[in-house]
């Protein structure tokens, strides 16, 4: 590996946050014992903090599930209030995950923006024909 590409996999490729103490020790340990010297780990709550400043920076991102629960909706960042009105946290962390991409160049048929995989929950038999599912799907 050349001296750029060293430097930036030990000190700019490999970011996290969390605001679990223990998860951020974690993290950190775990990323030490791979070889990444210096990692980028943080305490935020990514959910109160505005990402303004991290937008659209990573091209990967890796996420421990589940997301579900609730909080209280005044303490949301506003910047995701502008992408989804909700107290959800399942759907303020995708929305967080599409802000936090870059975009990828290339006509839209042929690249995404970014991937996320999270288990999906069985859906009940009425609402997997319905066409606001199906249309849901395709966007």
């Amino acid at each position: 590996m050349e001296h750029t590409q060293q430097t930036h996999f030990h000190r700019s490729m490999f970011h996290g946050f969390d605001f679990d103490a223990t998860m951020l020790r974690i993290a950190s340990m775990n990323m030490l014992l791979h070889g990444i010297e210096h990692p980028d780990i943080r305490y935020r709550d990514s959910l109160a903090e505005s990402a303004a400043g991290e937008a659209e920076r990573y091209s990967l991102i890796l996420a421990n599930p589940p997301f579900a629960g609730s909080l209280d909706y005044e303490t949301t960042a506003k910047d995701l209030q502008q992408i989804v009105k909700t107290k959800k946290t399942e759907l303020l962390f995708l929305a967080l995950f599409l802000r936090l991409l870059k975009p990828v160049a290339g006509p839209p048929s042929s690249s995404l923006k970014g991937c996320c995989s999270v288990p999906a929950r069985p859906t009940p038999p009425s609402a997997r024909s319905s066409s606001r599912t199906r249309n849901w799907m395709r966007s």
